[in-house]
């Protein structure tokens, strides 16, 4: 920017003089010192040599998020169109937190636009600007508070779909769902109020200028020790979540066809939690040319964001298959299936005459009682998995594997 001196000159004014104050802060260089170091500008920790190069990759990291951009809203907009426009699809609260989530996310690729555009990111630190690295790191810690706030929200979508598959079928499910949306609540508000609250005064992390400008220097906690604690925490709840689909998929009877496709599914979510770990188990790189590295830096966290929405949003894309791929005609669908409510029998579980649901261990239940003067039967409901059938036929359309027909020898 203009009137503003180059990162690792002596400032030109005094908004210059007060971010290199705040980054010999950041440092922990002794608040006795600070005052004639920054006179002299902030030093470059390694030398350019007498011909540096002054390539950029701005125009990189802008199409990068571009692009990214455009497929999250596409991705979510036909999510959305699905939810609204297909009968068999019902629009839900995991659709709003995706469609939050989406938004923030969002925020968050164009804030990193932002950062390429003003704040310096794809250049060389030696051509950054004292003004330009204000916006840097201010638009960072912005940034990262927004990044936790998102991978938070897309977690509660996540599981509130995985709750429209499994949480009434059983008291146990629910409350496993019902206990994981609160540690996700908590999760959130906690990495907002630790973001603000990261240093005192309150919030002077988001303002550099302010940063450098105090009396006295803020008390900060750690910036290191809040990401780590907060991507601890988000690639379990990740793992977790990714577990829940897995376990009640082994258990479906459906076709090794079908189990694969869906597999192929929730596989999507598996790569945003391995991206969460090479996010956090890569080392913090002692490269002092922070600006030009940071493109290297985001593409982990690109790759988690992108994959953990994508995934959130790729069982509903499903009934954009052919309908062969969906379903086999040769086994009879569960939407034929009703939950009664008569008699001492609560909610049993209506077949036709000639059809039975196995049990996962490949059994079926042959205890049935005449509902009514018909040629139907009703069978007591014995384990969650025949209501979860029931969802993951409405959620996907898919038909499960019916053993041949039989009926109890004592009639």
């Amino acid at each position: 920017m203009a009137g503003s001196a180059l990162y690792g000159t002596p400032p030109a004014n005094d908004r210059d003089f007060a971010v290199v104050k705040a980054a010999l802060r950041i440092v922990n260089v002794p608040e006795s010192e600070i005052d004639a170091i920054a006179s002299m500008g902030v030093p470059l920790m390694f030398d350019p040599g007498p011909t540096p190069p002054h390539n950029s990759h701005q125009g990189r990291i802008i199409a990068r998020m571009s692009v990214v951009i455009f497929l999250l809203v596409l991705i979510t907009g036909i999510r959305v169109m699905l939810r609204y426009t297909r009968k068999e699809l019902k629009v839900g609260l995991d659709d709003l937190f995706a469609i939050i989530a989406t938004l923030c996310a969002c925020s968050w690729f164009a804030i990193v636009i932002g950062m390429a555009t003003y704040g310096g990111a794809g250049k060389h630190i030696y051509d950054v600007t004292y003004s330009e690295m204000a916006i840097f790191i201010s638009l960072g810690s912005v940034g990262q508070t927004i990044f936790w706030i998102s991978v938070g929200l897309i977690s509660v979508a996540i599981t509130l779909f995985n709750r429209r598959l499994t949480g009434l079928t059983s008291v146990r499910w629910q409350r496993a769902h019902i206990t994981f949306l609160v540690l996700l609540a908590i999760y959130i508000v906690t990495a907002l109020f630790l973001s603000i609250f990261d240093c005192l005064p309150a919030g002077v992390i988001y303002d550099v200028v302010r940063y450098g400008s105090t009396p006295q220097p803020p008390k900060c906690m750690g910036n290191s020790k809040l990401q780590l604690a907060l991507s601890i925490a988000h690639m379990t709840f990740e793992f977790a979540l990714l577990c829940v689909p897995l376990v009640v998929l082994y258990i479906m009877q459906m076709s090794l066809f079908t189990k694969i496709r869906l597999g192929f599914l929730f596989s999507v979510g598996a790569v945003s939690c391995i991206a969460s770990v090479v996010r956090q188990e890569l080392p913090q790189s002692q490269n002092p040319d922070m600006t030009w590295i940071f493109q290297y830096q985001l593409s982990w966290s690109i790759v988690d964001l992108f994959f953990a929405i994508t995934a959130a949003s790729l069982p509903v894309l499903n009934v954009l298959l052919p309908t062969k791929w969906r379903a086999s005609s040769n086994t009879p669908q569960l939407g034929n299936i009703s939950i009664l409510r008569h008699g001492k029998s609560k909610g049993s579980v209506k077949l036709g005459s000639n059809e039975l649901i196995s049990r996962p261990d490949g059994t079926v239940n042959d205890e049935f009682e005449l509902s009514e003067p018909s040629d139907a039967w009703s069978v007591e409901k014995d384990s969650f998995t025949q209501k979860t059938e029931q969802r993951w036929n409405s959620a996907y359309h898919e038909t499960v594997q019916v053993p041949a027909p039989s009926l109890p020898h004592d009639l």
